[in-house]
């Protein structure tokens, strides 16, 4: 046996998501645009599930100072990523008890192996210094708390985590197991946003590390409730389509409400089987069909011509605008968009929505007039093929990620698959 091999020990290290409260003082912050398929409702909340799927869906895990109340935790010029080191029984059973008491932590989080973290400079914190004439930096109205250089290199400041279990009112995070990975690139233009209008514009200019450009592999997800599990998956195979990253980047999904009995996985080796049994079958997903996928091409550009044959007999009058319509297809779980996403035949654009680019619809026709063609042609797939969809159309442009755009607004049950919203719990 290893010695590492133990229920107290764990070769992994997890990144949870809180609820965030846009009232509260530690509120660290969100971009003003996090994607048109990430909705913000509007009452200041954001649950842990939609803060998952942001940093999913944006490929990014985010660096922060982790402000409690209005006072930096994370110490030194580098913002930080934080994990925790308890293994997942541990996890699970604290998440699940803090949570009933409306403490910040949840269930949703992402797994990754601690050796692939540790090589991208991640390190287990410091809890309190051993020098007793060290000047501790305060609070500084919410500004950088930085230590001399001869109490603690400002390379490592990061780490450290106040720690005095002997005064009145003890302050002692042990119970965290806490590493953090810090972020070193450069933080002006996050800066500037900040001071200039007290939030940055987008994902990209938050300080954090795209998962998809680092070597880690092999991550996991934890979620709380079986409902959700389908909108990851989506957000996942949505990323592997648009190429954004590899087959083997997700590999696991454990979700707690289907561990009645967490005590049996505080055993090394059960978590291990746990971890087996939970993987993502994205290979069956990826599963070609090569007879079907063209066969529905075949059908649906049969269908376009009845339906382009309508719209110009109707000889309707169309003001020009310049634009290019698309079919969208809604669930990339229906078999025969599989099938076509399998075969290169249909592109899935930055809002993860699922295209088919019809070779004969002529892109210099109105695009008002595309549009009907397409909406008609939609009723006609539904109705012949069974695959929900409808328009997706850009103005003034060919390029699918350009604005404005405009779209069917009937997703019904597959709403909650393409949109992430605030509320989502």
């Amino acid at each position: 046996m290893n010695n590492n091999e133990r229920y107290d020990l764990n070769d992994r290290l997890i990144h949870f998501f809180r609820p965030l409260d846009a009232e509260d003082p530690s509120f660290p912050g969100l971009p003003e645009y996090l994607g048109f398929n990430n909705e913000d409702i509007g009452d200041c909340k954001y649950s842990a599930l939609f803060l998952l799927r942001c940093c999913i869906r944006n490929d990014k895990l985010w660096a922060t100072w982790s402000y409690r109340g209005n006072a930096r935790s994370v110490y030194g010029p580098n913002p930080a990523v934080c994990f925790t080191e308890m293994p997942f029984a541990a996890f699970v059973e604290t998440a699940r008890s803090r949570s009933k008491k409306a403490e910040k932590i949840s269930i949703y989080g992402l797994s990754f192996k601690k050796s692939e973290l540790f090589s991208m400079g991640a390190r287990h914190v410091i809890y309190g210094l051993s020098n007793p004439s060290a000047v501790y930096p305060d609070s500084n109205n919410g500004g950088p708390r930085i230590f001399e250089e001869r109490y603690l290199p400002s390379s490592e400041q990061f780490r450290y985590i106040t720690y005095n279990p002997s005064i009145t009112r003890p302050v002692d995070w042990t119970h965290e197991r806490e590493w953090r990975l810090p972020y070193r690139g450069d933080l002006s233009k996050y800066e500037n946003q900040i001071s200039e209008f007290g939030i940055v514009e987008s994902s990209d200019d938050v300080p954090g590390f795209y998962l998809s450009k680092e070597a880690c592999s092999d991550i996991g997800i934890i979620i709380d409730k079986k409902k959700d599990a389908h909108k990851i998956i989506y957000d996942i195979l949505c990323l592997i389509y648009r190429g954004t990253i590899t087959k083997n980047k997700y590999t696991f999904l454990v979700c707690a409400e289907k561990i009645k009995n967490t005590k049996k996985y505080r055993d090394y080796y059960q978590e291990k089987k746990l971890i087996k049994k939970s993987l993502i079958p994205i290979e069956d997903y990826l599963k070609k069909n090569t007879k079907l996928a063209f066969s529905t091409k075949e059908q649906i550009e049969h269908y376009f011509c009845i339906s382009f044959e309508k719209i110009i007999s109707s000889r309707n009058y169309y003001p020009y605008e310049y634009g290019k319509c698309w079919i969208w297809f809604y669930n990339v779980f229906d078999k025969r968009v599989l099938a076509m996403l399998n075969e290169g035949l249909l592109i899935i654009n930055n809002e993860n929505k699922i295209l088919f680019e019809l070779e004969t619809l002529d892109s210099s026709l109105p695009l008002q007039m595309q549009e009907e063609m397409i909406q008609n042609l939609s009723v006609i797939i539904k109705k012949k093929l069974k695959i929900q969809c409808g328009y997706y159309s850009v103005r003034d442009s060919k390029d699918c990620n350009d604005v404005p755009y405009y779209c069917s607004q009937d997703l019904s049950d597959l709403e909650d698959l393409y949109y992430n919203k605030s509320n989502d719990c």
